[in-house]
């Protein structure tokens, strides 16, 4: 995909901050958007109905129980829309 400029990347992180929140299916698994970071830009989902996990502190150092995290880049390496990003599927209820 051709890369975005900082105008449309800056749109883009607007719509997605927007579903935050939201009940998505991301490769069979049951999540919800929690977080849009700007940079790196990327779209953090919780799992759902997963084991629990230990959950790093921003050292990396063990903090507590929860389900997993997983970060989805924005952007590619040219700066086009990742293609990891375009597997998420929201749902069409909210629900």
């Amino acid at each position: 995909m051709e890369p975005l400029n900082s105008a449309e990347a800056a749109e883009l992180l607007l719509q997605l901050r927007a579903l935050v929140g939201r009940p998505v299916r991301y490769q069979g698994m049951d999540c919800t958007i929690r977080d849009v970071v700007e940079a790196p830009p990327m779209v953090v989902l919780e799992r759902h109905g997963t084991d629990l996990e230990i959950m790093p502190d921003n050292y990396g150092h063990p903090r507590s129980l929860g389900t997993g995290l997983l970060d989805i880049p924005v952007m590619d390496e040219r700066g086009g829309l990742n293609a990891e990003l375009r597997l998420i599927l929201v749902s069409e209820t909210g629900e």
